[in-house]
Formats: structure tokens, C-alpha cells, sequence
């Protein structure tokens, strides 16, 4: 059965709002060597990066040791 959790956490960044949105939506794969202490890895399990519907893996740390998996449906493509 799948599970529906809800993570927040708040990231100091140094970079204009929009700049930081446009690599979150269409250039996810560079995230893990910008923060690699936090995001390890993100890989597409299904179509591709730019596709709505495709499905991406996260590997990142909670904590120090911890790691987690989430898999992750593209919905839509914002618009914003």
C-alpha cells in the first residue's frame, strides 16, 4: 500500500527565485551537485526530464546516516 507523507524544510539559497525554480522543474539532475551533502541522487524511472508524467527516484539524507527513496509522479509543468 502506498504511503502519502508531507516533508518540509527550509534552504537558505543564493540565487534569484526564478533561477532556482526553472533547475527544480527542467534541470533536477544538476540539484545533487549543488547540495551534495543533502540530495545524492536523482534519476528518471519513467519517460523523460522534461515529460509531464514521468517518474523520478530521490535519494536524499534526513539526517546524517539517514537515506530515503521517494518516488515522485510529474504531474503537470507549472506554468509559473
Amino acid at each position: 500500500m502506498a504511503q502519502i507523507a508531507k516533508m518540509e524544510a527550509q534552504v537558505e539559497i543564493k540565487s534569484p527565485a526564478n533561477k532556482f525554480h526553472e533547475v527544480l522543474i527542467s534541470k533536477a539532475h544538476l540539484l545533487p551537485k549543488a547540495c551534495p551533502d543533502k540530495i545524492k541522487s536523482i534519476e528518471v524511472v519513467e519517460d523523460d526530464w522534461k515529460s509531464v508524467g514521468c517518474v523520478e527516484l530521490w535519494t536524499y539524507c534526513i539526517d546524517r546516516d539517514v537515506r530515503k527513496n521517494e518516488r515522485y509522479l510529474v504531474e503537470r509543468e507549472d506554468p509559473w
